[in-house]
């Protein structure tokens, strides 16, 4: 009786010691063998979505007619499923005929009851509608919405807000730059950095860039440059990757690096971009994930029910405080966040910092008066800085023009 190998693949497997029956492996166009079903073709395009950009505009009439084409292929495809029916007798087609007309016949009635009761319910007043639905499992909820100002976040739940909190003061305590970091860098200056900051800005307007992303950038810049010595030649290369790092974590459509060699000019080449990108990981040892200024200010917005343009004027005073290394990297993001939104509530006549935030954040009004100062000198002299693109920018009507506003008379 032959002998029968089990957890075996009989169909396919080949003879024992017949090695010249093998098929030949195929190889791919750069004459590597591979394995495959078929041959896989090269002359596929693959459509990439177009970017809108200020710098690279796609027309409305190129992207019609993409759609068109697209719509005239969709158009022209053949269905994937066929449906075949048998050929049937005079008699079931009779009945099918039959039973199609009564269910037409239904679904008319069926349409003009609806019709007469959605008329009759047209006519009731209110009182007498909500009397009639007031047991009804599908009503919807049509009272007032809340305020919207309030804007809900994930890290404010009331069974972890504390805790949550308690980890961001630790991460921020963490990872925070050396304050006089700049002592120790033989060529470039606190002057240098301000002017490296304000353009950085530029590029995160001019690419509609998410505030946060610009706080991170200016982040790693700090963090960076507290570990390594930088030539004032690369200073422009070191932010210019920073942003190209925090764009990609925090936003959803990230600016191509080719954007990023474009806007220095073409200074700097993509694989110089990228070989700083590599090096800046590194030294912060991948730790992008930081609270910043920006975070912390939208967490106190939302615990202290703040307007739209209270928060405004909050996020230009720390924006205001990006420019200068000294006296800012001295204050944590939580404290400079806390002293911009008071300084905001009371330049607005309102409460600098209320019970619920003054409860969340364990912080009072006293711990953070030195970063008030310094906030409050920074926006009376903002309009005689020699960077400004901070003051353009918030001289939009979009953020109610909050950098024409006049300082307050008195401190907070």
């Amino acid at each position: 009786m032959a002998n029968v190998r089990l957890n075996e693949n009989i169909e396919n497997r080949l003879p024992e010691n017949d090695y010249k029956s093998r098929p030949e492996i195929p190889k791919d166009i750069h004459g590597h063998k591979r394995r495959a079903l078929a041959t896989i073709p090269t002359n596929v395009n693959r459509i990439q979505p177009p970017r809108l950009s200020k710098l690279n505009p796609v027309k409305p009439a190129e992207l019609s007619g993409k759609v068109l084409a697209l719509n005239l292929r969709t158009n022209q495809s053949k269905q994937p499923f066929k449906i075949h029916c048998d050929d049937s007798s005079e008699s079931d087609e009779s009945q099918i005929k039959t039973e199609n007309a009564e269910i037409a016949t239904q679904n008319h009635e069926d349409q003009a009851k609806h019709t007469a009761t959605s008329v009759a319910l047209a006519a009731l007043s209110p009182d007498e509608a909500k009397e009639i639905y007031a047991d009804s499992p599908m009503v919807i909820d049509i009272s007032e919405e809340k305020d919207s100002s309030f804007k809900n976040d994930i890290c404010y739940i009331s069974e972890y807000a504390s805790e949550i909190f308690q980890y961001l003061r630790a991460t921020e305590l963490k990872f925070r730059p050396k304050p006089h970091y700049m002592h120790k860098q033989p060529d470039i200056t606190f002057g240098m950095r301000s002017i490296l900051i304000d353009w950085l800005i530029e590029v995160a307007e001019e690419y509609k860039l998410h505030p946060e992303t610009l706080f991170l950038s200016v982040s790693y810049i700090d963090r960076f440059l507290s570990s390594m010595s930088v030539l004032r030649s690369k200073l422009q290369l070191v932010g210019t990757a920073s942003m190209f790092i925090a764009s990609k974590y925090e936003e959803i459509y990230p600016p191509d690096i080719g954007e990023f060699v474009y806007i220095t000019d073409d200074t700097y080449t993509k694989k110089q971009v990228l070989r700083m990108e590599h090096l800046i990981l590194k030294v912060l040892s991948f730790d992008l994930a930081v609270p910043t200024p920006s975070y912390f200010l939208h967490l106190f917005c939302c615990i202290g029910n703040i307007p739209q343009i209270t928060e405004h004027l909050a996020q230009y005073l720390c924006e205001l405080s990006l420019l200068e290394a000294d006296p800012y990297l001295q204050y944590l993001p939580s404290e400079i966040a806390a002293s911009a939104l008071s300084l905001a509530n009371h330049t607005l006549g309102r409460k600098p910092w209320n019970e619920e935030l003054e409860r969340y954040t364990g912080l009072q009004l006293s711990d953070f008066n030195n970063c008030i100062k310094s906030l409050y000198k920074s926006f009376n002299n903002a309009p005689s800085y020699p960077q400004q693109a901070v003051m353009e920018k918030y001289k939009s009507s979009k953020f109610h023009s909050v950098s024409l506003m006049i300082p307050p008379a008195s401190l907070p």
